[in-house]
């Protein structure tokens, strides 16, 4: 029974933020003119439902997060914040033409090589809960093979000749 009761109370709360968005994007969209673009990897909108989309994601989650369904900070993490996230890696040598790769699962993201000075500066948007691996090779050299997290700047690694102990 508490079970159906709980069904009924999400069901009343989705209809309430549901109408309020269709007013909201309503008044926004026919009376104020406004404009709006929602762009996610399949889809995207624009106008009204873009609007819609935005206005009914941002009272849902404002209300999960009141309830205390979802804690403030996994909805600022999860929804707000979680489009920014990027890996930005500046990865240094001290040696240059090193072929650095950015892989996730095996799957080239991104690539690049090291300047004249042994730096290069490589980014992967939409990193969020990704797992990176950073792979650093040249001819002549050890390959080097490292794990990546966001929140990993810089990555400093002096490459060895083949051979040498």
């Amino acid at each position: 029974m508490e079970k159906i009761k709980e069904t009924y109370e999400i069901l009343i709360v989705v209809t309430v933020i549901f109408t309020l968005s269709i007013i909201a994007a309503l008044i926004l969209f026919k009376v104020l003119k406004s404009t709006a673009i929602v762009k996610k990897a399949g889809y995207q909108a624009g106008g009204a439902l873009a609007g819609f989309i935005i206005i009914f994601s941002t009272l849902y989650y404002s209300y999960d997060s009141l309830c205390n369904k979802i804690p403030a900070d996994t909805v600022k993490k999860d929804y707000i914040v979680k489009s920014n996230i990027q890996l930005a890696l500046n990865v240094i040598t001290k040696i240059k033409g090193v072929k650095v790769t950015i892989l996730e699962s095996d799957k080239k993201i991104s690539e690049g090589y090291t300047d004249s000075e042994g730096v290069v500066s490589l980014t992967v948007p939409d990193a969020w809960g990704k797992q990176f691996t950073i792979k650093l090779e040249k001819e002549g050299y050890e390959e080097i093979t490292m794990g990546a997290t966001l929140g990993q700047w810089i990555i400093h690694r002096d490459l060895r000749p083949i051979g040498e102990k």
